[in-house]
């Protein structure tokens, strides 16, 4: 296994919302390199924001990933024999890129509907804190709370 650190990936500001937020959404919303594609659905997706709340769609967006972000993650710690769940703390990058991918991962198990629709109704759902996403991450909160106590005792 390599010691050397991975780069990280550096996101350039997108040039139509100028905003690295949906840079970092248009790169997790793309399959098999379809840029253009995740980008027009991202794109739309924030027109349609725009029209069934009249409030600013990137506002939205940012509240739904605030409210869909992660402090803490349980990572599993292999000490002699036994393995524990630890608890770690999260940075703010990282927390962000797994609010955006839980997001993305509760649009996709919805069903009968375009990714669009999909997308706008999972992002102004995490906006209300309700949702998947935001279930999840309540989930993961619990969890790390829980082996915290089995931790400390």
């Amino acid at each position: 296994m390599s010691r050397r650190r991975l780069a990280t990936q550096t996101y350039r500001v997108d040039n139509d919302l100028e905003s690295l937020f949906t840079q970092m959404f248009t790169c997790r919303l793309m399959k098999n390199g379809k840029k253009q594609l995740a980008h027009r659905i991202l794109f739309n997706t924030l027109k349609d924001i725009q029209l069934k709340t009249q409030q600013e769609p990137m506002q939205v967006l940012e509240q739904a990933v605030r409210n869909a972000t992660p402090s803490v993650m349980v990572k599993s710690h292999r000490v002699g024999g036994a393995i524990y769940s630890v608890p770690v703390e999260l940075s703010a990058r990282r927390a962000t890129a797994l609010a955006i991918g839980w997001i993305l991962t509760a649009c996709r198990s919805r069903s009968g509907q375009s990714m669009e629709t999909k997308l706008v109704s999972e992002i102004l759902d995490a906006s209300k804190k309700i949702g998947q996403a935001v279930r999840k991450k309540e989930e993961t909160h619990r969890m790390a709370e829980s082996t915290n106590r089995l931790v400390r005792n």
